[in-house]
């Protein structure tokens, strides 16, 4: 029988444990662990199209880990879809991993996959106090990496959702 990941079950040396200010916090070397050792085992939901991108399929696995990951932590009433994400990041940069595009003056630069801006950096890593809870850790340099942007990135689509919710009636992951 195969095993699901259940990020519940999951205990993260070094994380929330030794933080004093009891927030849940993920660094890059827990990202690396929890993919590395959970993702081959999810049954493959993510569609298999490449988008006419010749890496199209390339980060498959890690949207899929990613989208059960936070879908999992967050258990929102419609779950994110990982073939959005996988059409979000065609869009953003189209499966080039090591892109970076100017996002503006108060955004600074955007990298990576998903486009993780500067300022979305601070915000999750709660130098600003955009979150409450689930702060992810990683630096400029490592948002180029798939693994860590795709992390990084659809975390903050789970938080671009509560703005959202917040103000309008129950929006569609789309319209966030």
């Amino acid at each position: 029988q195969r095993r699901e990941m259940n990020v519940r079950e999951h205990y993260r040396r070094g994380s929330c444990v030794k933080n004093k200010s009891g927030k849940d916090t993920i660094y890059a070397d827990e990202l690396f662990l929890i993919a590395n050792s959970f993702f081959s085992q999810l049954p493959q939901r993510v569609s298999n199209f490449d988008l006419e991108f010749k890496r199209g399929n390339e980060f498959n696995l890690l949207v899929e880990g990613w989208v059960k990951y936070w879908n999992d932590i967050f258990s929102p009433k419609i779950l994110l879809d990982p073939d959005l994400v996988k059409v979000l990041i065609a869009t953003e940069s189209s499966f080039i991993p090591d892109v970076q595009n100017n996002a503006g003056k108060r955004a600074g630069k955007a990298r990576g996959l998903m486009q993780v801006t500067d300022q979305t950096l601070k915000f999750l890593s709660g130098e600003k106090k955009e979150l409450k809870n689930h702060f992810v850790i990683i630096d400029q340099k490592e948002a180029y990496d798939p693994n860590l942007n795709i992390a990084a990135g659809v975390r903050w689509l789970f938080r671009k959702k509560e703005i959202a919710d917040a103000k309008f009636k129950s929006p569609s992951w789309i319209e966030v």
